[in-house]
């Protein structure tokens, strides 16, 4: 998971109290904003209990199983699983 995606989790409202700390360097070379980048459990955890994740070596598909069916697909298992996520919290504000 690059930086830009775990920003647009960040944005949406994850939870930001574990995972790989991910910096971002402005153009003058000082660090303008930190972001956390969730483990694979966090995010299938944040998703509910009901989802199925698809792929191999580089295109995998995550949708969720629950009464609201979302999709987020990427190049790893927790990019796809971020993307369902973002997706699910979408659908949640209409």
């Amino acid at each position: 998971m690059d930086y830009k995606l775990a920003k647009e989790l960040k944005d949406a409202g994850f939870p930001q109290t574990s995972g790989d700390l991910l910096t971002h360097v402005n153009d003058e070379g000082v660090i303008d904003e930190v972001c956390m980048r969730p483990t694979l459990s966090e995010l299938i955890e944040a998703c509910g209990d009901k989802i199925s994740l698809f792929g191999d070596k580089g295109s995998w598909s995550a949708t969720g199983n629950n009464p609201q069916r979302g999709y987020g697909g990427g190049q790893s298992p927790d990019e796809a699983v971020a993307r369902l996520w973002l997706a699910l919290q979408k659908m949640k504000r209409g």
